[in-house]
């Protein structure tokens, strides 16, 4: 069977540019906050890969669901670019949006 990207475990990162002590607060985080695994649990639930903006549709209809924390479509995407930087989530492609321009899919 093979790993996907939910079977990883969390991980913390720090620049490299950081110091001493951002580097040993990365190691010691190990579990995701309550909005990451919110909006972990949006992409799972979705089944689908979405963009931000769908990110953010499917979050609002699922949140009172699944009792999820209330966050605005700007913290949305910054717990989604953490889950990215976590390896939890990864881009799959790109889709076109209504206003014309392209967007990534998650």
């Amino acid at each position: 069977m093979t790993e996907s990207l939910f079977d990883l475990p969390p991980v913390a990162r720090a620049r490299r540019t950081d110091p001493p002590e951002s580097h040993e607060a990365a190691k010691s985080v190990t579990e995701l906050t309550a909005r990451q695994n919110a909006v972990l649990e949006c992409l799972r639930f979705a089944a689908i890969p979405l963009s931000d903006p769908e990110l953010a549709d499917q979050y609002r209809v699922g949140a009172s669901t699944f009792e999820w924390p209330e966050q605005s479509d700007s913290g949305l995407r910054t717990r989604r670019a953490e889950l990215v930087k976590r390896q939890l989530v990864e881009k799959t492609g790109t889709t076109r949006l209504k206003t014309g321009r392209t967007a990534a899919l998650w």
